[in-house]
Parts: C-alpha cells; sequence; structure tokens
C-alpha cells in the first residue's frame, strides 16, 4: 500500500510542478505585456514634451525675430525670463550666436539622470540665423507621465508579489 501511495504522490508533484510553470510561464507573458505598454507610454509622452517644446519654440522664434528686427533684444529677454519663472521645470535661454557646424538637428539630448536639453534654431523665412533656444528641463515637466509610470511599477510590484504567492505553494 505504501508504494501506492508512493506513486499518486509522485505522480500529484509532477502535475503540480507542470501547472505551475504553465501558471508562471501566463504571468510573465501577462507582466512583458505591463513592461511593454509602460515603455511605449513613456516613449508617447517623451514625444508629447518634444513636440511641445518645439511648438513653445516656434511661438518664440517670431517673437524674437520681430523683437530683434526692431533693436528691441530687451523684450525677448524679458519675455523668457518670464516664461522660465511661471514654469519651474523647463528654461528656456537664448543664445544669440552658433556656429552652424556646432547646430545640432532639433532632437532631445538625454543628460544624466534624469534631465534633458533641446537645442531650436531661430532663423527667418529667408534663413538668417537669429541664434538658437536652449531649453533644459526635467522629467517632472509631465507630472502625468512621472504619475503613470509610477501606478504602473505600483502594478507591475503587486502583481510580481500575487505571481509569487500563487506559485510559492
Amino acid at each position: 500500500m505504501s508504494v501506492f501511495e508512493k506513486k499518486n504522490s509522485s505522480l500529484a508533484d509532477k502535475i503540480r510542478h507542470v501547472i505551475g510553470i504553465r501558471i508562471l510561464f501566463c504571468f510573465l507573458i501577462l507582466f512583458l505585456a505591463i513592461v511593454g505598454l509602460t515603455a511605449l507610454n513613456i516613449s508617447n509622452s517623451f514625444h508629447q514634451v518634444e513636440e511641445n517644446i518645439y511648438a513653445q519654440c516656434n511661438i518664440l522664434s517670431e517673437f524674437t525675430i520681430s523683437q530683434v528686427l526692431i533693436n528691441n533684444e530687451k523684450a525677448v529677454n524679458i519675455n523668457l525670463e518670464s516664461i522660465n519663472r511661471e514654469n519651474k521645470a523647463v528654461h528656456f535661454f537664448w543664445v544669440r550666436n552658433r556656429q552652424e557646424k556646432d547646430l545640432e538637428t532639433n532632437r532631445m539630448v538625454w543628460d544624466f539622470p534624469f534631465s534633458w536639453t533641446v537645442y531650436c534654431p531661430i532663423r527667418s523665412s529667408e534663413g538668417e540665423s537669429f541664434g538658437f533656444f536652449k531649453v533644459t528641463g526635467s522629467l517632472a515637466y509631465n507630472k502625468d507621465m512621472i504619475s503613470s509610470l509610477l501606478a504602473r511599477m505600483a502594478w507591475g510590484l503587486a502583481f510580481r508579489f500575487i505571481i509569487l504567492l500563487m506559485i510559492y505553494p
């Protein structure tokens, strides 16, 4: 009789093991899906931040060109100071002269660990250069993105804990 019980427990252990592996595999796939969606959401948020910065630079470029043409550069600095005072996460700086060889295309450059810089050239419709805007900021610029990231991380940790509780026994 003890031989029969030993075979049943062995078969039960094998079944339990196979089911546990399948559950773990399914939860792993679900977890990877959550991580993938989070990465996609963060990437989309970064692109939205970048587009917002470019839109603001275009508006400021038109204003800057108009003020430089009437020899009122002080108004540009006052406007930028006002914008920087209102928004603590993003700062606009106007650099009047920049070598064309140094001019990078409009793209966000990441500075370790949590800040970024964007260089937006200021050009008239005729192609005349009026310098560039150097825009610096941090990840705190988009509070919705940060809260979404933290919420997804919390869900991911809770999900891992639930998986461990289900598979451990």
